[in-house]
């Protein structure tokens, strides 16, 4: 498939021509040049029409002819690789949920019981272990990203809606408290404390040159930072004073680390086209933060968090077009950390899940007959493993090892880009 950069090419050439000539209007107005600017704008379109509208017809044949050539059938569903490594059954299943978007443990108020938030494109839902519903919330727009804030019992939801560029936070009965709405588009969203003051604040990653926001919980904007395009935004060790980083990837592929005030600390070139990305800890869950990302040869790559690369890993059938997430699930008390990725294709209706060692050799692939992008690790009722929890279309899938007691029978990597 293609690159974030070449999918939306066609679309960030006009919206930078929006912004310029919107910035252009105000100040024409502020200073009375009206009347001069529509004559202006009518002949700028008659003199750059003939120039640019050659370039634009041969740049879209040539993205046409690029996507063609990388284009290959989808994987077909189910198991790629490592049969009978992990056994999987269906833990709940609700269509008013949509596409799961995040899965959460979460603690009861009420009897402080361990319980599991999961929320969808089109709603949340809490439920106990024995999978039994506890509370229920409907979003009145369709979600593309979910991010859940506040406390056991009063939990908001904030939503981005790709539909109406804006980011909305949601209270547990579905009532909107604000939406930060921005014309130019939003990417992505993520939340953290970057103010040290005990509740998060939200980072917009917008389109179109619209750079990077802060918003508080009151919806108000704290900073910005001006920029290009920002696909993907992440906040790293929001527990900690003096380590709060952030990390968010740019229209020209590079990976740009931030500190807690927006300011630019390193601007890192990732090995192959940054678009989306998430954070994770390699090879075990006590590791620090780093970066992974997703190539455009069937592959992995992980970063550290000064944005060196520390490893390849071979990851068959990917779709370059995927939003990635990751976790470290221990499937036996005795054994260590494995690394579960999830590339989510919501274009191609299509999920991707990858399992490695914590020598980065590869254990299990399957190709997951729906989009989704939930993914965590949770206890499981029989202490001597943990299960890996998997969102799908309305659906959450259970992963545990094949035999609780002794070392399961793991498959030989097939290989490992080093």
């Amino acid at each position: 498939m293609v690159s974030p950069g070449e999918r939306k090419t066609t679309r960030k050439l006009w919206d930078h021509y929006r912004v310029a000539a919107e910035r252009l209007r105000h100040a024409c107005e502020k200073l009375g040049l009206a009347p001069v600017l529509v004559w202006g704008r009518r002949l700028l379109a008659i003199v750059l029409l003939p120039v640019f509208l050659p370039y634009l017809v041969v740049r879209m044949f040539s993205v046409t002819r690029r996507l063609e050539s990388r284009s290959r059938p989808l994987p077909t569903p189910g198991v790629v690789y490592g049969d009978g490594f992990l056994a999987k059954r269906l833990l709940y299943g609700d269509p008013l949920l949509g596409d799961v978007l995040i899965l959460k443990p979460w603690t009861s108020a009420s009897d402080n019981k361990e319980s599991l938030l999961c929320a969808g494109s089109r709603g949340a839902v809490i439920i106990t272990q024995d999978s039994l519903v506890v509370r229920r919330t409907l979003f009145p727009e369709l979600a593309q990203k979910v991010l859940v804030i506040g406390s056991a019992s009063h939990p908001c939801f904030l939503v981005l809606d790709h539909t109406r560029d804006s980011v909305s936070l949601y209270d547990v009965e579905g009532h909107g408290l604000w939406s930060y709405v921005l014309r130019i588009g939003i990417n992505d969203i993520a939340v953290g404390d970057l103010n040290d003051d005990g509740s998060p604040e939200c980072l917009i990653a917008a389109n179109a040159g619209g750079g990077l926001h802060a918003v508080n919980l009151l919806g108000q904007r704290l900073w910005k930072v001006r920029g290009g395009n920002l696909w993907c935004v992440a906040i790293s060790d929001a527990e900690a004073k003096d380590s709060v980083r952030v990390y968010h990837s740019h229209a020209n592929g590079r990976l740009f680390i931030r500190d807690r005030h927006g300011g630019l600390l390193k601007a890192a070139k990732a090995p192959w086209y940054l678009g989306d990305f998430c954070l994770c800890n390699w090879p075990n869950r006590r590791s620090p933060t780093c970066i992974l990302g997703l190539t455009s040869d069937e592959g992995l790559f992980i970063l550290d968090a000064e944005g060196e690369t520390i490893l390849l890993l071979y990851a068959p059938e990917a779709m370059y077009n995927s939003y990635v997430q990751a976790t470290n699930v221990r499937f036996l008390s005795d054994q260590a950390d494995y690394l579960a990725v999830l590339l989510n294709c919501p274009s191609e209706g299509r999920s991707m899940l990858f399992v490695y060692s914590d020598g980065g050799d590869l254990t299990y692939v399957e190709a997951l007959p729906h989009s989704g992008a939930g993914l965590m690790s949770r206890q499981s009722p029989d202490a001597c493993q943990e299960t890996l929890l998997v969102g799908g279309a309305g659906r959450i899938w259970e992963y545990r090892a094949t035999a609780c007691h002794g070392v399961p029978t793991a498959p030989p990597p097939l290989r490992v880009l080093k």
